[in-house]
């Protein structure tokens, strides 16, 4: 069976359709350089349906669940490297993928492998009004499968995603555009963070009844990142493949986007 990662978040796809758009420069072949963000913090909400928190049937809203999530980026060379004076991501599926994860809450440990992460610079106006700079990061790690085991008939369905971002206003707690320099964080440090877990997979037997279920979503609310082994920026200039890997990519990215328009979200 094949394991595929794609995105879930429509503000990544909008976010790297318009990189794309105009044109900004990516780098094939970068240096492998490994980084590590680690954020801890607290559950503030969500609902276990079926036990995979160890919670099942509840609201995760007053309970007290802490998470740690660790985040590992490497540089692989089929990923692809944007790097701009407001703006910079680094992103990649399957084999290039440059993002993996694991999020721990109540002893329950999920590993999820991603699509695309960014981290970007931004200094629109229109987000906190005329002379004011907005900076932003996010984190975007998700697995995803769907395969049907011809041997048994068994039909195996995974998607697990992860998000985990910051943002803040004239704070400048980005040191530049370039994903590389995110450093250690707290909200001290004038950033508002967030995330959110989705967690959901199944099993058909041959004739289609569902022999397996779990699912669970979760709001999170960390209260820190602390960054190791920070690398060097990247800049380059496309090749084929590159190019071919984003436009791939962001069609995975309205795919996934319309398959959630039309499924309403869970509490």
């Amino acid at each position: 069976m094949t394991s595929i990662a794609m995105p879930r978040l429509r503000a990544l796809a909008q976010s790297a359709a318009a990189t794309l758009t105009i044109g900004l420069a990516v780098a094939a072949t970068p240096a492998s350089a490994a980084v590590t963000y680690v954020f801890n913090g607290n559950v503030s909400s969500g609902y276990d349906e079926t036990g995979v928190f160890g919670v099942a049937g509840q609201q995760l809203y007053g309970l007290g669940l802490t998470f740690t999530a660790t985040i590992v980026r490497e540089d692989l060379a089929g990923a692809y490297f944007i790097d701009e004076p407001t703006y910079s991501s680094v992103g990649g599926f399957l084999s290039n993928s440059p993002l993996h994860a694991t999020i721990s809450i109540n002893g329950h440990t999920f590993e999820l492998g991603s699509y695309l992460g960014q981290q970007f610079q931004d200094d629109r106006p229109e987000l906190c009004g005329p002379g004011c700079t907005h900076e932003q990061f996010d984190f975007n790690a998700e697995a995803y499968e769907n395969a049907l085991d011809a041997a048994t008939g068994v039909t195996t369905y995974v998607n697990h995603g992860l998000l985990l971002s910051g943002f803040g206003d004239n704070q400048d707690f980005l040191a530049s555009a370039d994903y590389h320099t995110l450093g250690n964080l707290t909200a001290a440090d004038g950033v508002n963070f967030f995330g959110q877990l989705f967690l959901e997979n199944y099993t058909l037997n041959s004739i289609g009844t569902r022999t397996s279920y779990a699912h669970g979503v979760a709001s999170l609310t960390p209260t820190s990142l602390t960054v190791t082994g920070v690398g060097d920026p990247i800049a380059g200039v496309p090749e084929p493949a590159s190019w071919a890997l984003m436009i791939l990519g962001f069609g995975f990215a309205g795919t996934m986007l319309r398959r959630r328009q039309r499924c309403p979200a869970r509490a």
